[in-house]
């Protein structure tokens, strides 16, 4: 009896380590990061999930929080550019309506995940670009630009959102227990913006081909230099790389009508710098889930959900949704024109 317990442990051993060395084998139903980026297919599906954080800034779903990002409500309600309805049963956003958002509000929660999530991202495509892989020097020279380019974009949020002070995240953390980041010091959140989109005009094509729109480009990058030097009130050089893109972009008016710029079936147009890429099913009658997001600012400017025109039988806009209207100021600065059926109407008189 004793030997046959002793043989019986024997290969219980034996089988234990043969188990092991099964267990490092590579999984068979997923990829790894030593398989994955090997190719430019490999390298343009990692920046693409860059982007697609980008989606989740306007409109919301269960990867921001339950489905109540709403950035929506801490770029559009807080502005003097819509009111809520006082009789609105949506406490959350009379009080943002009323500047009271504070710090544990989920909008924020959900905006300031995403803003990192794409910076993130955007990193793993830099950290593994000098690996070993099949890219040649063009197209580590495009990705590398681009990466930095969503960088950028994504640190100016949280610049706007947060402030100066608000983390650089350049590297991928890997230590679990010295993940947090310091707040930036003065000026140091501008100029690694400024440093990202410079070298991302650098590297990046002044267009791409019909199968990749909505990719950031050389042009984008320049406007962006623009703007955060607008916002760093340093005017000489917002003034240099706006004239640049003014006179020397490929961008002009659309002069068929205002509404057409921001037309369903007019995306992408000759005005658009930097469009953020949604598809989703524009024959299907649910406005409440576009492409399965709440695009709530997207829905606003396409007419669907709560947009902003007046529905005159309910008396109350986007029918009779009305959580929030243009206010009388936003009004007369545009005075637009909004259609109601198959007539227009300025919308000064709708209000």
């Amino acid at each position: 009896m004793k030997k046959i317990n002793f043989y019986i442990f024997l290969v219980a051993i034996f089988g234990f380590y043969s188990c092991a060395d099964e267990l490092d084998l590579a999984p068979l139903d997923r990829v790894t990061p030593d398989t994955f980026y090997k190719t430019r297919a490999d390298f343009d599906g990692a920046i693409f999930s860059s982007y697609s954080s980008l989606q989740d800034f306007y409109g919301t779903s269960t990867e921001t929080l339950g489905e109540t990002g709403e950035y929506w409500k801490i770029s559009m309600i807080i502005t003097d550019d819509a009111e809520v309805d006082a009789n609105s049963g949506d406490t959350r956003t009379r009080a943002a309506d009323n500047l009271q958002v504070t710090s544990a509000d989920v909008a924020f929660q959900a905006v300031f995940g995403e803003i990192y999530e794409g910076i993130y991202r955007a990193n793993i495509v830099l950290e593994n670009l000098d690996a070993e892989n099949e890219l040649t020097a063009e197209d580590k020279t495009v990705l590398a630009a681009e990466a930095k380019f969503l960088r950028a974009f994504y640190h100016f949020q949280a610049l706007k959102l947060f402030g100066e002070t608000s983390p650089i995240a350049i590297a991928v953390g890997k230590d679990l227990n010295n993940l947090a980041l310091p707040n930036a010091g003065a000026g140091e959140l501008y100029a690694q913006i400024l440093a990202d989109f410079s070298d991302a005009a650098a590297g990046l094509p002044e267009v791409w081909d019909g199968g990749n729109t909505g990719r950031a480009t050389a042009w984008a990058a320049k406007s962006f230099i623009g703007k955060v030097n607008v916002f760093k009130e340093d005017w000489p050089a917002a003034i240099t790389a706006i004239g640049d893109v003014v006179e020397n972009g490929p961008y002009s008016l659309v002069t068929s009508s205002y509404d057409d710029v921001f037309a369903y079936n007019n995306e992408n147009n000759s005005e658009s710098i930097f469009e953020i890429q949604y598809g989703g099913p524009f024959s299907d009658d649910n406005i409440w889930v576009f492409d399965d997001n709440h695009s709530e600012n997207f829905k606003g400017s396409q007419g669907s959900g709560r947009a902003w025109y007046w529905d005159p039988a309910n008396g109350a806009p986007a029918q009779a949704q009305g959580w929030f209207i243009p206010t009388q100021d936003l009004v007369d600065a545009f005075g637009r024109r909004y259609k109601i059926g198959n007539q227009y109407l300025p919308i000064g008189n709708l209000l």
